[in-house]
């Protein structure tokens, strides 16, 4: 039963990553630091592998040495990156050789990563280590070294994957190979990895352009699922990007590297400086809804949203985008509009009424109004819902650029219908906690004898406070009656009636 389990979630893994049908892909640089690093651990991990196994050679020392040094720098890169992001793996990377499980281990998911030199065509991986129990992986991380110093990282890769890949002899023991080109997307998928890049670009380009401010930033903000959580792992590290085209390609490139891990959410409005509250979203450039699928599914929230666009109440959206198991909608402004304090209430109303056209009711499909800020995080189009840790889901587009002609923000407020009236305050009770007896209050409505009006408020007073035990508000409250209830050349103001409360 437990293999039988591990094998459904790799298994759901992979569906979902072959759902997407694209490798994220991430360049990174070995600095010469690393470089050195990677030398240094080389040297000691080809004495314990001479020692372990002295056959075990794929030609000359220096091939030898070349081999495990790349794969040793792949290695280092890698960890290095994760921890700037502030993952946590464990790793066998300073363990004697010769090692005996996987290269590390994050969140109990085992990874091993394998590299490809530069100059070869190919990446291989040994097939006794892919079939050996000691060193099983759930995924490997693909290393395609495009300069001795510049690394490319494909995502996580199952390990059923590779034992469909093509086995090898050539002279050496079995191992499965696979073509740099089609581990990159270069042959049959080619079109398709640019095309979902270029759609998350041309996206945020859409939302983000006519902008009057160049101080403005796209936020993007990996956060780890509830289920990392747990486990005390931190988010990763929030950057913000400028909206010039340059910025954007590179808002796009970096959300798209962190999706391998992180639940990876934007910025609907930019900000303005290195912040992320509300007082910091100065301008607004569209409108959007976080459709809930609920029970439903993404064909529950499909169909209120298809139904508030057929029946006319509101204009069909610029994107539309599958979350996991429901929709955002957003719909593009004839230009941004600024918005200072009270701006940003009245916008924050204007999404509360299009989640009431929309509609719906949970458990089933229904609008989330708790995305109806101006301060509001979505999901970046092409990466993961990692809600449900067994089952990754794709986010990616339902629908880009083929909605109705942008409307004004002044359209949208004649054409939504208004919020309903909140409901009529209850009146706030005179003695709110409660232990005031009916009979005090019999007493505060008898006034006092004339001429021994004032005296008699400061021996009540303190008599309320120190000996019945009344707050100061309730005692107040108790005077104000008494002395409205008295007869006086002058009536006693609630100023007066405080200073005696204060003193007693």
């Amino acid at each position: 039963m437990i293999q039988t389990r591990e094998a459904a979630r790799v298994n759901d893994a992979t569906a979902s990553i072959r759902t997407s049908t694209q490798l994220y892909c991430s360049t990174l640089k070995a600095t010469p630091l690393l470089q050195a690093c990677a030398r240094y651990l080389t040297v000691g991990r080809q004495q314990g592998k001479h020692r372990a196994a002295p056959s075990a050679s794929i030609g000359t020392p220096a091939k030898d040495f070349e081999a495990t040094y790349f794969g040793t720098l792949a290695e280092v890169v890698f960890l290095h990156w994760l921890e700037e992001q502030g993952a946590s793996p464990t790793y066998s990377l300073l363990d004697r050789m010769p090692v005996t499980k996987p290269d590390f281990v994050m969140d109990d998911v085992a990874y091993e990563i394998k590299c490809s030199p530069p100059g070869k065509k190919y990446l291989t991986i040994s097939r006794s280590q892919h079939l050996n129990p000691a060193r099983k992986c759930d995924f490997y991380i693909l290393a395609l070294f495009e300069t001795p110093d510049t690394i490319r990282f494909c995502a996580p890769v199952p390990h059923s994957v590779v034992g469909e890949w093509r086995l090898m002899t050539n002279g050496h023991a079995p191992y499965y190979s696979a073509s740099r080109a089609s581990l990159t997307g270069r042959e049959a998928s080619a079109p398709q990895t640019s095309r979902l890049h270029l759609e998350t670009s041309e996206f945020f380009s859409t939302l983000f352009s006519d902008y009057p401010s160049d101080e403005l930033c796209l936020e993007i903000r990996p956060l780890y699922p509830q289920w990392h959580n747990r486990n005390g792992i931190p988010d990763g590290t929030r950057r913000w990007f400028s909206l010039t085209p340059e910025g954007i390609r590179e808002a796009t490139s970096h959300a798209q590297r962190l999706a391998g891990l992180y639940d990876v959410f934007f910025g609907v409005l930019p900000r303005l400086g290195r912040e992320g509250k509300s007082e910091a979203v100065n301008f607004a450039g569209c409108l959007w809804c976080d459709i809930d699928g609920g029970s439903e599914g993404v064909e529950g929230a499909q169909s209120l949203l298809d139904k508030a666009v057929d029946g006319g109440k509101i204009p069909a959206p610029t994107f539309s985008v599958i979350s996991g198991n429901g929709l955002h909608a957003y719909w593009k402004l004839a230009e941004a509009v600024p918005l200072d304090d009270d701006g940003r209430i009245r916008f924050k109303q204007t999404l509360q009424r299009l989640c009431r056209v929309i509609g719906g009711s949970s458990p089933l499909a229904h609008a989330d109004s708790s995305r109806a800020d101006v301060a509001s995080l979505l999901r970046v189009p092409h990466t993961f819902n990692r809600k449900v840790r067994e089952t990754p889901l794709p986010v990616h587009f339902k629908s880009t650029g083929n909605g109705d002609a942008p409307q004004s923000l002044v359209w949208w407020k004649a054409n939504l219908p208004a919020l309903p009236l909140p409901p009529p305050s209850k009146p706030t009770p005179l003695f709110p906690s409660g232990n005031v007896t009916l009979r005090l209050r019999r007493w505060a409505t008898e006034g006092y004898p004339e001429g021994e009006r004032h005296p008699r408020l400061v021996r009540d007073a303190k008599w309320l406070v120190r000996t019945i035990g009344l707050d100061k508000t309730q005692t107040l409250n108790l005077l104000m009656m008494k002395a409205n209830a008295s007869t006086g050349s002058h009536p006693v103001s609630e100023h007066e009636l405080k200073g005696i409360v204060q003193w007693a």
